[in-house]
């Protein structure tokens, strides 16, 4: 190869080296325009970001405080160029120094870590403001603290809310703690909040002894937890209320009647939290009893004086007849001889007219119109007086025990009708004890007092002798016990001459003609007692006064 054409290889070589190095030269150019404008269209988008932004923003430098970037929010937040509303007026080579800003520049180069602040500052009309301050450190490639990113957002208005619900929350558990009327919550059947009225109302001290706690704990038994469970959360899930009556137990042990009155807080939540009002009724259902009774008692109070004034007259009437014909046949009898075969016809007459007239009386006692002879009597040389005749009616199976009070009883009283009481209680026991038992015949002194006697109808305030007849013998249920003082009643069996069932009845009208009243109490298989109140003419002697009780 000549040396002309080494040349123009060289030549030509050199030429294509200057495209190649001018190709990658334009490629280069190219690249770089390319990410020149990559970095302009990031920049105009972060830009765009931050101006879109309405809580001011910005960039600053770490080591001298200086501003490296604000959006236009940071601008409007003031005009005159000083962002005093956010803080920002320590731009400058020594940060933080002032005290009414709070500095996340210190916290984040101990913690390395983002930082959010809240304080009080004032806008350009010197109004304060709530603000929060966050800041996030920027690291260089060596991990060194470079910059910090700050925004604010003024929650002024989320302050206020917060504010006004606490107030209103704390105004609502004022209310609700202070209401007589025991409070809880619930949710699921646990204990999350109560009143004090609903602490005291379970006997609880301390919050923690209740709190989490599942509300079986309230309750005296399992199957009484899920028959009022059952019934609060039937009607629960549509938002009405739901009520029901039941018994709760006391951390005492001890049991109340109660009634409940719940509420889902919001029948769309999840949690379904409740509301419970809960209200002890006890004294109202005893309330409620003791007018039941006390209506009981003035009816039958009523139906017995009718029946005394019907029974007094038609005893008056039978016993003029029982005169006239006793009269007649005791004249006639004293005319005739004992072997005349009509003396003993008009024996029998006398008799059975005497006997008659003996059952008119007992009417009339019923009636509360026989005449009485009342004198100042000793209950307790009374009983003592009957103690033998007593001893000599009861069977050998019935033991026979006398317990007096101390010192005289005296009450103002026919004697001849007190022993018809007392006589008639001790044969009534007797007969109730067929098997053998325990007749006690007691007196006490008494005082009844308002309550008892708003209880009892016919009852008056005062010092009563109280005469006490009990025995262990079979008993009476409710329904017996209801009519026990009723005339002609008897559980005899029919056709038996023992009694007319005007006993009781008798000693009723008794009682109630001498001032006093006339108590029984009763169970099956357990025995009865049957209490009678006399008046006593004077204080009573015993220094043993006992009050009767209410119930």
């Amino acid at each position: 190869m000549t040396s002309h054409n080494k040349i123009e290889d060289e030549l030509l070589r050199e030429i294509a080296e200057l495209r190649r190095t001018n190709a990658e030269f334009k490629r280069s150019e190219s690249e770089h325009k390319l990410a020149e404008k990559k970095i302009r269209e990031q920049n105009d988008f972060l830009h765009t970001v931050l101006e879109s932004l309405a809580h001011p923003f910005y960039v600053i430098d770490a080591e001298d405080y200086s501003l490296s970037l604000a959006n236009t929010a940071s601008r409007l937040a003031n005009p005159q160029g000083s962002a005093t509303c956010y803080g920002l007026t320590h731009l400058r080579s020594e940060p933080c120094s002032g005290s009414e800003y709070p500095c996340p520049l210190q916290e984040i180069r101990k913690t390395g870590k983002p930082v959010i602040m809240e304080h009080i500052h004032f806008d350009k009309d010197r109004k304060p403001r709530n603000c929060e301050v966050h800041a996030y450190p920027i690291f260089d490639s060596q991990g060194k603290f470079v910059k910090m990113i700050e925004y604010f957002l003024d929650i002024t208005e989320r302050k206020r809310t917060e504010d006004e619900l606490r107030k209103s929350d704390g105004l609502l558990r004022s209310v609700l703690s202070t209401s007589p009327v025991g409070i809880g919550l619930t949710q699921d059947r646990k204990i999350k909040w109560a009143n004090d009225a609903w602490a005291r109302m379970f006997g609880f001290v301390n919050e923690e002894e209740f709190l989490g706690q599942s509300a079986a704990m309230l309750y005296p038994s399992d199957e009484e937890y899920e028959i009022s469970g059952r019934a609060l959360y039937a009607d629960l899930e549509t938002g009405k209320v739901s009520h029901v009556e039941t018994k709760f137990r006391r951390k005492d042990g001890s049991v109340f009647n109660a009634k409940i009155r719940m509420k889902l807080i919001d029948p769309l939540a999840s949690e379904k939290l409740a509301i419970a009002v809960i209200t002890d009724i006890t004294d109202q259902l005893k309330s409620e009893q003791e007018k039941e009774a006390l209506q009981a008692q003035l009816l039958q109070s009523q139906k017995m004086e009718s029946i005394g004034t019907l029974v007094g007259g038609i005893a008056h009437d039978f016993n003029n007849i029982f005169q006239i014909i006793l009269s007649a046949s005791q004249l006639m009898l004293s005319e005739k001889s004992k072997d005349d075969p009509d003396y003993h016809l008009l024996q029998y007459i006398v008799n059975n007219v005497r006997g008659g007239a003996d059952v008119v009386n007992r009417l009339l006692m019923f009636g509360k119109e026989a005449s009485i002879r009342p004198v100042s009597v000793d209950l307790n040389h009374q009983i003592r007086e009957l103690t033998a005749l007593i001893s000599r009616t009861l069977p050998q199976v019935v033991q026979f025990d006398v317990d007096l009070a101390d010192g005289s009883a005296t009450i103002h009283a026919d004697p001849n009708q007190i022993d018809q009481v007392i006589m008639n209680l001790a044969i009534n026991a007797s007969d109730a004890m067929p098997n053998g038992g325990r007749l006690r015949i007691a007196t006490t002194s008494i005082l009844l007092d308002d309550e008892y006697c708003r209880s009892h109808h016919g009852a008056k305030p005062g010092n009563y002798v109280m005469l006490s007849v009990s025995d262990t013998g079979r008993g009476m249920d409710k329904e017996i016990l209801d009519r026990v003082f009723d005339p002609f009643f008897s559980t005899k069996p029919k056709g038996s001459t023992r009694g007319t069932g005007l006993g009781l009845s008798v000693v009723q009208g008794i009682v109630e003609q001498h001032g006093g009243h006339i108590t029984c109490e009763s169970q099956l298989e357990e025995g009865s007692e049957f209490k009678v109140y006399f008046p006593t003419v004077a204080a009573p002697q015993s220094s043993e006064k006992k009050t009767v009780p209410s119930s």
